[in-house]
Order: structure tokens, then sequence, then C-alpha cells
């Protein structure tokens, strides 16, 4: 069982009057970004009211909270204030979770972490396929440059006739 882990609460008040949105996932997995993300498909329209929190299992059947702390001084003052009323339901819920025996209230995966930010998923998914990648990778590499070196030797070629140089050596002067 995991001993740390990331808590975001969500709410719209206008939307859903009452209803606190809370999710519990484990800390070395994903980020409270990615979190908020997923909340966000489920429930649109709710924005994060806690800008982070961590949550410790301290094993003794306690837990402790930790606030991802503001920079804005008013902002931390409206943290204080929530963490009396949002504190006793994440402890409520996680204390739940644990007799369950489940480690988070929302399904987030790579996968979706890859749609949600845009990512490209072609990683390699054995070392034969690393290597295939690496050789695909060396040669399109060489073939650019053998391409850039003709496109070079042909502009040398070009510009070493002395009557087409007289002829940019003029165009030059002229302003064209």
């Amino acid at each position: 069982m995991y001993d740390k882990f990331r808590v975001i609460c969500c709410e719209n008040r206008e939307k859903y009057p009452g209803k606190l949105f809370i999710d519990i996932y484990p800390a070395d997995h994903i980020t409270h970004e990615l979190l908020y993300r997923m909340r966000l498909k489920l429930t649109p329209d709710v924005y994060d009211i806690t800008g982070g929190v961590y949550l410790d299992d301290l094993k003794n059947g306690e837990v402790r909270l930790k606030y991802i702390k503001h920079h804005d001084k008013m902002l931390q003052k409206q943290q204080d204030a929530m963490r009396a009323r949002i504190d006793p339901q994440i402890k409520k819920l996680f204390y739940a979770m644990k007799e369950r025996g489940v480690t988070q209230t929302i399904q987030a995966s790579l996968t979706e972490a890859y749609e949600v930010f845009n990512l490209d998923m072609t990683y390699p998914k054995s070392a034969r396929e690393a290597e295939l990648m690496q050789a695909r990778e060396r040669r399109q590499k060489r073939e650019n440059i053998m391409k850039e070196r003709q496109a070079y030797y042909a502009r040398q070629k070009y510009a070493a006739n002395p009557h087409i140089r007289l002829m940019i050596k003029q165009l030059e002067r002229s302003g064209d």
C-alpha cells in the first residue's frame, strides 16, 4: 500500500451547489495537474480550489495533510479558511478508500495522460524495437546530410562558371 497521495478538491457552486469533488491518487504516479485534468474529463466546468494537497498515511490510523502554499498572502488566508471545511471530508473519503482496499478515487493511466497533454506515444516496447528506431533515425539523418551536401556542391558548381558569377555580381550591384 502507498503512504503518500496527491489530493485535489474541485467544485462549481453554480452548476453543482453543495458538491465537492475530491480525488485521491498515489503521489508517485501522476501530478496534481494531470489529476485535475482527469477530473475535468469526468465533470467539466469545475475548478480546483486547493491548488494541491499531499496526504501522508502515517500507518497508525492517522493522516497528515500538507497543502501547497500559494505565493499570495490573501490566497493563503483563503486556503487556511477552507481547510476547516475540506480536511474532514478528505479524511473521511481516505478512510473509506482504505477500508475497501482501493488506492485511488479516479482512474488515470499513462495513455490518458498522453491524450490529455497531446504527447507522442512512439516509445519502444522492447530493446529490439529501440534498436530499430535508433537505426531508422541514423539512416534518416544520413539521408538528410547527403541531400544537403548534394545541394551545396550543386550550388558550388553553378557559382563556379565565370559568366554566371559576373551576372550575379551585376545583379547585386544594380539592386535586383
